[in-house]
């Protein structure tokens, strides 16, 4: 198991006791979520966890600072674009010591996400 498995571990834990159902993730044992592919490239993208609250279906993405740039952000942005469309919301998780490169991050690049410790 992965430093970041870990992570989404703890972030499906908090979405669970925050009332989101329906949860996928990108971890064994879970129904694995949709993927999306990037038409110009073809690159495909899976977002880490989708969960519903209510009607609206909402994104989660753990962010460390070994994120790969250019295709990190990319799919946040495809992320944040997804959930907007659906009338939810991205929230990208940021374990502790990774919270200031992840706000710095959302922050420069203009995602609209909720950035959120775990």
């Amino acid at each position: 198991m992965s430093k970041k498995d870990k992570y989404i571990e703890k972030t499906i834990e908090w979405a669970k006791k925050t009332g989101y159902e329906s949860i996928k993730a990108n971890l064994e044992g879970f129904e694995t979520p949709s993927q999306f592919q990037r038409a110009q490239d073809e690159v495909t993208f899976t977002p880490d966890i989708t969960a519903v609250k209510g009607n609206k279906k909402c994104y989660f993405e753990v962010v460390m600072k070994d994120l790969e740039e250019n295709s990190g952000v990319s799919k946040l942005r495809l992320l944040s674009e997804l959930a907007k469309m659906k009338g939810g919301e991205l929230f990208v998780m940021a374990p502790t010591g990774h919270m200031r490169f992840t706000r710095d991050l959302v922050e420069s690049r203009n995602i609209q996400a909720t950035v959120m410790r775990i």
